[in-house]
């Protein structure tokens, strides 16, 4: 299994998707688990990755004109509802789940920056705190 550092770039992120501040990988695709053999199946474990963003409408709209397939029919309704659902519901993290990026399956939440440090700082949600234990 690669490193953490080596498996992001790997993914060239930076090709597939706008600007950010940061990428997190974390989980059971980036960091082995020790699985009973009997049960541990066959397949590449899904890459779960955490993209924090300085501004949820700027990174949404660049994001659905670079990968509009990511998003739910929630993308019909433009970038200005999704960021406010990310926003203003649960944990303030939109995820998107079982996405192909360079050969590999991911999920990959967005959060802003401002958001992140509030749950950090605060315990909040404990959400994306609880990601990065």
């Amino acid at each position: 299994m690669l490193a953490a550092s080596q498996l992001l770039r790997s993914l060239q992120l930076e090709r597939h998707f706008p600007t950010m501040c940061c990428a997190i990988a974390y989980g059971s695709g980036v960091f082995p688990q020790q699985t009973d053999t009997a049960s541990a199946s066959d397949t590449t474990p899904l890459i779960d990755l955490l993209f924090v963003v300085e501004d949820a409408v700027s990174w949404h709209r660049d994001n659905l004109n670079k990968n509009r397939r990511h998003y739910s029919g929630l993308r019909l309704f433009g970038p200005e509802v999704i960021a406010r659902v990310q926003q203003g519901y649960g944990a303030q993290l939109y995820y998107h789940t079982n996405v192909a990026v360079a050969g590999r399956r991911v999920k990959y939440g967005v959060v802003t920056r401002r958001d992140l440090v509030n749950d950090l700082l605060c315990w909040r949600h404990l959400y994306a705190a609880g990601r990065l234990q």
